[in-house]
């Protein structure tokens, strides 16, 4: 055991330096996000359809191989004997699309992929852009961790991209109805795993970050003292269903410029 926790503690690559929302290093991702968004744009324009289906395929592939390193660093990394954490289980917002992306590859096409796709990108075009302009609360001092997490939220915003060039032209209300009831499965599992989970383990968790017991984003944390938990949990699906709707409704409207949304 001793031998994994040492290998782990390599593969880390811990350092003493701490990145910071707009150093150095996060503008090499935010420039990095832009090439890949203007690349995916480029071949969207010979075929988008394929575009978007490699994309779920190179992105799946990427983010699961990175987020085994990260469970595994998660794991072993920080403790000799191997405890796992349980608030780095993978079911945070920006987790679903290691679910959604690898649904959507392994389906191709169907009622079902369509409206995984209009999900990814409209929900999760939003949550990958939130963690890139502030990207606070993904950074460690882990370098490992820190590469995987812009390379996983790059991605998501990519693909999602490569995602509005097929359905900017085909949201409508059942799109977007599709695109809602996938987000609101996610928020019901997120909210049953803050519940479970941790009178099960004894570690606290906070999937989504609206946990009941732990309070650790202070953007949210003016909200969750203002408000009762029910009403501070619905208030949060709201507002993100509301963005993704707006994200809808913006890309329609340039795609068709005189038709209406519904």
């Amino acid at each position: 055991m001793e031998k994994i926790h040492k290998f782990a503690h390599s593969l880390s690559l811990s350092t003493k330096y701490l990145p910071k929302p707009y150093d150095w290093f996060h503008f090499i991702w935010l420039v990095l996000l832009l090439g890949g968004i203007a690349l995916v744009f480029f071949f969207s324009l010979k075929d988008d359809k394929k575009t978007l289906y490699i994309s779920y395929i190179v992105s799946a592939s990427v983010m699961w191989a990175g987020e085994l390193v990260k469970q595994f660093l998660s794991t072993y990394d920080s403790s000799p004997v191997g405890v796992y954490s349980w608030y780095n289980f993978p079911f945070q917002f920006c987790s679903t699309p290691l679910y959604t992306f690898l649904l959507a590859a392994i389906l191709r096409k169907g009622k079902i992929y369509d409206y995984l796709s209009a999900y990814n990108s409209t929900y999760c075009l939003f949550a990958g852009f939130t963690v890139m302009i502030m990207p606070s609360t993904v950074f460690s001092y882990s370098m490992t961790i820190n590469f995987q997490s812009m390379i996983h939220h790059i991605l998501m915003m990519t693909t999602a991209v490569a995602g509005l060039r097929v359905y900017a032209k085909k949201f409508d209300l059942s799109l977007y109805t599709g695109a809602f009831a996938v987000f609101m499965i996610n928020f019901a599992i997120a909210e049953i795993l803050n519940f479970i989970i941790p009178p099960l383990t004894g570690q606290e968790v906070n999937m989504f970050f609206i946990g009941p017991y732990m309070d650790n984003v202070k953007y949210l944390t003016p909200f969750r003292k203002a408000l009762p938990y029910p009403i501070f949990a619905g208030l949060y699906a709201l507002v993100f269903s509301e963005i993704a709707a707006g994200i809808a409704y913006g890309s329609y409207r340039i795609a068709y410029k005189k038709k209406k949304f519904y």
